[in-house]
Formats: structure tokens, sequence, C-alpha cells
């Protein structure tokens, strides 16, 4: 990420695991004034990681974030918070981990 111009400000440490018993690391980084918390849960098969991308994005949607999906790997999603909108992203990489990400100023 830094090589995109992003600082990392907090690095990714275990906070747990999903209901599938897979770690959960979570961090922090900014870019252009921008803050952006991240989870990342690392599956260990495309199956696995399908059923993680699937319950992350029903996570993000019950914390009242609405969106579609941009690709059959990443979901992107806004809501309204205190007159800010706020975004966030759920992503399936190559490597079968599942990247979801809230950014806020």
């Amino acid at each position: 990420m830094t090589a995109q111009g992003y600082a990392i400000t907090s690095g990714f440490q275990a906070n747990g695991k999903t209901a599938n018993g897979y770690p959960i690391y979570s961090g922090s980084m900014t870019k252009d004034g921008i803050h952006y918390a991240a989870t990342i849960v690392q599956a260990d098969s495309l199956t696995h990681a399908m059923t993680e991308f699937s319950e992350s994005i029903s996570n993000v949607k019950k914390m009242g974030y609405t969106g579609d999906n941009t690709s059959s790997t990443q979901w992107v999603g806004t809501r309204s918070y205190q007159g800010t909108t706020l975004g966030a992203s759920v992503t399936l990489s190559d490597s079968y981990a599942v990247i979801t990400v809230f950014g806020s100023q």
C-alpha cells in the first residue's frame, strides 16, 4: 500500500476470528487526508474466501452501507453519518484474502 502513496498509521494486528475460524487482521492507513480503517481475512481456499466475501458484505450492509458489486470480486458502498458520506469496500484478492476498507475524512 505504501507504493500507492498510503501511509500505514497502525500496523495490521490479529484481532479475533471470523465465524468460520479465520483470523482477522486490523490496521489503518492514510492518504491525502483521508483515514482508512481496514481488515484482512485470509482464507485457505477460493470456496472459503467466497463465503467470507459474502459474509463481509452482509456485515457492512448491517452497518447501514448501501452499494453494489462493481465486479465479481469487489463490492463498494456508502452511508451518511452526521452530514458526511462514508465509503466502504470489500475486495476478494487472488490470494484468497478478503479485504474490507472504511474511509473517512
